[in-house]
C-alpha cells in the first residue's frame, strides 16, 4: 500500500513583486510544498496569523507550515 504523503503549507511575505514570482515558480518543482498565502508586508501576515477580521476561518485560511520572509523591510 502506497502512503500519501502531507504536503507542507507554505506563506512566503515579501513586498517585491519579482520576488515573490520567482518563489511562486520556484515552488512548481517541490511538489512536497503548497503556496497558501502570499503577503506583501509583516502586518497582513501577522492578521493572517492571528485569525484576524477575514482571516478567521481556518479551513479556509490555514495556518501554515513554513513562513518565507524578506526581513530587511522595516514592517517586518
Amino acid at each position: 500500500m502506497i502512503q500519501m504523503l502531507r504536503r507542507l503549507t507554505v506563506m512566503v511575505a515579501d513586498d517585491n513583486d519579482e520576488d515573490q514570482f520567482l518563489f511562486k515558480n520556484s515552488l512548481r518543482f517541490c511538489p512536497a510544498f503548497l503556496l497558501v498565502g502570499r503577503f506583501p508586508d509583516g502586518k497582513t501576515l501577522l492578521s493572517y496569523l492571528a485569525g484576524q477580521g477575514s482571516y478567521r476561518d481556518r479551513k479556509a485560511y490555514p495556518l501554515p507550515d513554513l513562513i518565507f520572509m524578506d526581513l530587511s523591510k522595516p514592517e517586518f
